[in-house]
């Protein structure tokens, strides 16, 4: 089904993005 694996994907993309700022705003706060 290569529209459930886009669907993935995209979810997965997106959760690795939130993850990313979580991180960057950890990093802000520290420092």
């Amino acid at each position: 089904h290569p529209f459930e694996d886009r669907i993935l994907l995209f979810v997965s993309g997106k959760s690795f993005f939130v993850n990313v700022i979580c991180l960057y705003e950890e990093l802000l706060s520290v420092g």
